[in-house]
């Protein structure tokens, strides 16, 4: 919500954190967020929350590679000024349950009407993904809903990934790693390691029902080990980036 900001986190292995940059990836501060435990944070999300007309950051603690956690987390904080460093107070911890099993999951998408929040789970030999919904006002121990599923292994890009791509493109490509909706709610994106999927978004859909309709493929740039995906604030075209350091941040858009 604040012009030519990107928010964004590290993987398992770092405090609890966020950054804050610009779109050319130029750092501007760094926030902790005190008495948090970062398990294995996987996505980030902006989105509304309990005060009305604010931006709250919405951070996905829910990385399982080997699916034995009984709940994951989902931590709600204002979203800060970009220009400084500091503490980020209130945090919320919103506790969850998958009504099934354990999952390993990757992406975090809040609904811009209502707040309510969705996790894609990442299936690696258990099948098409699952996609699990929390209402907006969820309490600090609620029970996931099971809404939607989108099998993305039969899901094929139209260009083949180049043969010098990493393993993570080559062999696991069709895995998703990250999600966003667009600010103005009019799509949401997925991708994996190997590309982008977009879904058309109506105005009287809830974010699930998208997932009955077939995605269009979006151009992007084949990354290392891309996991990072937003829209811009006007919901326009995307950035991605790789996990790693010192990676670039691409953008696509109209027309590309």
């Amino acid at each position: 919500s604040q012009p030519g900001v990107l928010w964004a986190h590290n993987d398992s292995g770092d405090i609890a954190r966020v950054f804050a940059m610009t779109v050319e990836g130029r750092h501007l501060g760094a926030f902790e967020l005190p008495g948090v435990q970062a398990i294995d944070w996987e996505d980030m999300a902006l989105g509304p929350g309990p005060i009305e007309g604010a931006d709250y950051l919405y951070l996905g603690d829910f990385g399982d590679n080997v699916a034995e956690r009984p709940e994951v987390t989902v931590y709600r904080v204002l979203e800060p000024d970009a220009s400084s460093d500091g503490e980020l107070e209130d945090v919320e911890a919103l506790v969850l349950h998958y009504p099934d099993r354990p999952h390993d999951a990757e992406v975090l998408l809040i609904d811009p009407l209502d707040g309510s929040i969705y996790i894609v789970t990442k299936e690696l030999t258990d099948g098409p993904s699952k996609v699990f919904r929390a209402p907006g006002d969820a309490g600090q121990d609620t029970v996931l809903e099971e809404v939607a599923t989108v099998d993305f292994q039969a899901l094929e890009f139209a260009v083949e990934p180049p043969e010098d791509a990493s393993a993570f493109v080559l062999g696991i490509g069709w895995l998703p790693t990250g999600g966003d909706v667009a600010p103005d709610r009019s799509a949401l994106a997925i991708r994996t390691y190997a590309g982008v999927w977009v879904w058309q978004l109506e105005d009287d859909m809830e974010l699930w029902q998208a997932f009955a309709s077939e995605p269009c493929e979006a151009p992007a740039a084949i990354e290392p080990q891309g996991e990072a995906l937003a829209f811009d604030a006007a919901g326009a075209g995307f950035y991605t980036a790789s996990e790693g350091e010192n990676v670039p941040v691409y953008y696509t858009g109209p027309g590309e």
